[in-house]
């Protein structure tokens, strides 16, 4: 049987086009600890990046640095949380000591960065580019609906959701 993951590294991919199912996500990472996800071009995927903890034998995702990847067109760009379905009758196991820089996220009918339906705690988003054509302004940039979220820091990011005019 396989182990949790721990001490991977996912670099220099291009995922693109998975779009077959709800929850089809280009890069997943489910009770891994210890990963690096960096320097990726993931477009136009439900999910472009997804750090959860529904393994049975896992408590929480930890330690997980997701940096210069690019981002476009996915439902949700980088997601965080369970699958209530998978859930079933455990509560869900938590992220923890998540590190997101240097990303630029574009675009998306659903959202940019959203954590739910787990706890979370030391939650890292710096020096991110999150980037949103008018026609996408219904979605959010990023959305926390964690019942428990703690130590959640965003400091130097760029937020652009307009249209600059020139006369």
């Amino acid at each position: 049987s396989m182990g949790v993951p721990s001490r991977a590294v996912f670099r220099n991919n291009y995922i693109h086009d998975n779009r077959n199912g709800h929850g089809t996500i280009g890069i997943y990472i489910d009770g891994g600890q210890d990963i690096l996800i960096e320097n990726n071009r993931i477009i136009n995927n439900v999910v472009g990046i997804g750090i959860g903890c529904e393994e049975i034998r896992a408590k929480k995702s930890r330690n997980i640095v997701i940096r210069n990847n690019v981002l476009i067109n996915n439902s949700n760009a980088i997601w965080t949380g369970n699958s209530p379905s998978a859930i079933r009758n455990r509560p869900p196991g938590a992220v923890d000591s998540i590190f997101i820089y240097n990303n630029t996220l574009v675009n998306g009918e659903g959202g940019l960065l959203r954590f739910e339906n787990s706890a979370a705690s030391n939650i890292f988003v710096f020096n991110n580019i999150f980037w949103r054509q008018p026609d996408q302004a219904g979605g959010y940039m990023i959305k926390a609906d964690n019942p428990d979220i703690s130590n959640f820091i965003l400091n130097y990011n760029f937020y652009y959701t307009g249209s600059a005019s020139v006369p």
